[in-house]
């Protein structure tokens, strides 16, 4: 779904739109605090997950994305997350800080580990209205000839998006043969665990859920950065990167180059133990 409609039911335009939001968002505030030496980072961040991500993320709950629109959502997140950074590439190289590095300064989570907990929240309110309600039925009925959808594979859909949400944030976790559970609750069937007192368990699990997602992907990230940088066949740190402020942002912020600074020597560190 989403706002802009079209024949094909693709979200490109959509996510298009959504970026050039997310964009103006940061330039709005560019001169009175992203650009401004000696601006509070924490406070840059905070704006960043309340006006930027907001824009980019709006009515993501109700998406059904492909991997291509994920990595799209991604690109235009990592960018934002440099802007905010003021980070600044060593000239004469094309590396830059990766985006598991990005996100681990600024201390937030993947766009997908955000769409997909924003579904599963608002799969678990649908299922709490009556079965009555327009959302609830729109949101988890079938359109009137599509229950054979013929050769190939099926189109993608919202449930099919929520069936392998579920999957990736380990909605069984600790659920054993004889104590089945969903995100903790003891019911079987997940519409029925996101019933129980109010949604206060499905939302608890499906945060912890986040948690396991994004530590899992963190965990691939750092296999995959280090098996290219054996492939490159680099000697020194892999994140031997100019983190210069951008545009004179962050120039007279000296907590915050200090711990930047520690960071980087512990990034050293480990990679020459690594090595």
């Amino acid at each position: 779904m989403g706002g802009l409609v079209n024949e094909q039911g693709d979200l490109t335009r959509e996510i298009n739109h959504r970026s050039k939001a997310a964009w103006a968002c940061i330039r709005r505030y560019a001169t009175e605090l992203f650009d401004r030496p000696g601006a509070p980072f924490r406070l840059k961040a905070r704006l960043l997950q309340a006006e930027a991500v907001e824009a980019l993320l709006y009515g993501c709950m109700t998406w059904s994305p492909r991997r291509d629109h994920y990595r799209l959502l991604q690109t235009t997140h990592h960018r934002l997350l440099l802007r905010v950074i003021g980070y600044r590439r060593k000239r004469g190289t094309h590396r830059q800080l990766s985006y598991a590095q990005a996100l681990k300064r600024v201390g937030c989570q993947s766009v997908e580990a955000t769409v997909r907990q924003r579904r599963l929240l608002f799969a678990g309110a649908v299922a709490r209205q009556p079965d009555g309600r327009l959302p609830k039925r729109l949101m988890f009925g079938e359109l009137v000839g599509g229950e054979d959808p013929g050769q190939g594979s099926p189109e993608q859909s919202w449930l099919i998006c929520l069936k392998d949400d579920l999957k990736v944030f380990e909605a069984r976790h600790g659920s054993t043969t004889d104590e089945p559970c969903v995100f903790g609750v003891p019911k079987l069937v997940w519409s029925e665990a996101a019933k129980v007192e109010g949604g206060g368990p499905w939302h608890a699990g499906v945060l912890q859920g986040a948690e396991r997602f994004m530590a899992s992907w963190h965990t691939g990230e750092e296999e995959a950065s280090r098996q290219r940088a054996i492939k490159r066949g680099d000697n020194g740190p892999a994140n031997s990167l100019d983190t210069a402020p951008m545009n004179g942002a962050g120039g007279g912020r000296k907590e915050t180059a200090r711990e930047e600074s520690k960071r980087e020597e512990a990034d050293r560190v480990a990679q020459h133990v690594a090595d």
